[in-house]
């Protein structure tokens, strides 16, 4: 049986068929396309534009016990997430997520047979994507003769440098954004995409200059809907935007349907022999 979940900005996940709640009738899980034509001559028809439309899923929300508390509790719930997804699992094998808003939920008596059902609609922000992520480990073994990236900017890793790489393949329908989680202790990292197959370079993100003491994480986001890079420490979040080097293309998404590489390499102070973990998010997104 397919299953939906609410998760909030804290990842914890809400499930919409409990003992006392049912999501049913479920519609707008597919796509839906905008298309503009003109008439070519005498019946046949060319296509001028298509836009994507905006999602928007909708289905009654079933309360069995204790119906307006539970009511009350779950709209509680929402008002508090932050940002919303909906989690949609056509099969136990695949995971689909959504961004959305909870646009509208009605309220109504109770029906003839002891439930209150409650119309709601989700609007979606983006489309469905499934979540890959990737642990980038920097053990604590020193890597000699790193590499040196042949850019017009100078950028060569000592002998402290540490290298993180992985051939991978996007099997979404669009290219992918990523959310890409850089830990500290280290200094100078540089994340690139390249094209496996020549090596053409696909997007780089250069922090040469930056330096990160434990317990800092720069997080970057290139999801089109929620781009930016922030530099957390604890509770403290800083907008790092004006560090970025404007001549590139920073919020770059990784092409789908071929063969790339990822990589990650920074310098760490020789001293440093912990292993050091970064994580790299992939959201490889789908039309339904």
């Amino acid at each position: 049986m397919r299953r939906f979940y609410l998760e909030n900005d804290k990842g914890e996940r809400r499930s919409l068929q409990t003992a006392n709640l049912f999501f049913c009738h479920p519609d707008g899980l597919g796509y839906a396309d905008s298309i503009d034509y003109f008439e070519s001559e005498y019946g046949f028809f060319n296509e001028t534009n298509r836009m994507h439309e905006q999602p928007n899923i909708v289905g009654d929300l079933v309360f069995f016990k204790d119906h307006y508390n539970s009511y009350k509790e779950f709209v509680d719930w929402v008002y508090t997430a932050g940002d919303l997804k909906l989690i949609y699992q056509p099969t136990a094998q695949r995971e689909l997520i959504m961004d959305v808003d909870m646009e509208r939920q009605s309220l109504s008596e109770k029906t003839p047979f002891g439930t209150l059902e409650t119309p709601v609609s989700f609007r979606g922000k983006a489309p469905f994507y499934s979540r890959n992520r990737q642990q980038i480990i920097f053990e604590n073994e020193l890597i000699d003769n790193l590499m040196q990236f042949n850019f017009d900017f100078p950028f060569v890793f000592s002998q402290t440098g540490k290298k993180y790489e992985k051939a991978l393949h996007i099997t979404g329908q669009y290219p992918a954004a990523f959310e890409l989680f850089i830990n500290g202790p280290c200094h100078d990292p540089v994340f690139k995409v390249q094209k496996q197959q020549d090596g053409k370079l696909c997007g780089l993100l250069n922090l040469a200059g930056i330096s990160l003491k434990e317990g800092e994480i720069i997080h970057y986001s290139s999801k089109p809907n929620a781009a930016g890079i922030w530099k957390v420490a604890g509770e403290h979040r800083e907008n790092m935007l004006d560090v970025l080097d404007l001549s590139n293309d920073n919020f770059f998404r990784v092409p789908h349907s071929i063969d790339v590489l990822v990589s990650l390499a920074a310098e760490i102070d020789a001293q440093h022999q912990e292993t050091v973990k970064h994580h790299l998010t992939l959201h490889e997104y789908f039309r339904g």
